[in-house]
């Protein structure tokens, strides 16, 4: 019985996960109706970036962004990028599965890679290029607190 729970509880998360999936990264918004949009560009095969993606959806659970939006941008193998993120541990966090054009619009040179874009989906903020991977949240929580 606890088994089929889990397993309920999985497909359900999954379920989830799908619905919050955008598949075609051309019509994506990248800044939504907030002011802000954090983007966690990662792939599966990334070791690197299970940090940060649980990093970032602790920092999202919490509260400490006030509603500002964390996008996880896939750019690995888009097929099983919702079961991926959330082995991952990035459950929580908005999902696209297929983020290589918002890669190349970026200059993402490496996963993972994080931006902080503004309302017009510009750059405001790019942690990635000066910091190690675990004080990523951190740097963008501090900088958030400054623009908001």
């Amino acid at each position: 019985m606890k088994q089929l729970a889990t397993q309920f509880v999985a497909a359900l998360l999954l379920a989830m996960a799908s619905v919050s999936a955008w598949g075609n990264d051309n019509n994506v918004n990248v800044a939504d109706e907030s002011d802000y949009s954090v983007l966690v560009f990662w792939a599966s095969w990334c070791g690197r970036c299970d940090a940060v993606l649980k990093d970032m959806d602790a920092l999202h659970m919490s509260g400490a962004l006030h509603g500002i939006p964390v996008k996880a941008v896939n750019i690995g193998a888009q097929a099983n990028a919702a079961q991926a993120l959330l082995r991952k541990g990035g459950q929580d966090l908005q999902l696209i599965a297929d983020g290589q054009t918002l890669a190349e619009r970026f200059g993402v040179q490496s996963v993972p890679w994080v931006v902080v874009v503004d309302a017009n989906g510009e750059p405001v903020y790019e942690p990635s290029r000066n910091t190690v991977p675990t004080q990523l949240a951190k740097y963008v929580q501090m900088d958030l607190a400054l623009r908001l």
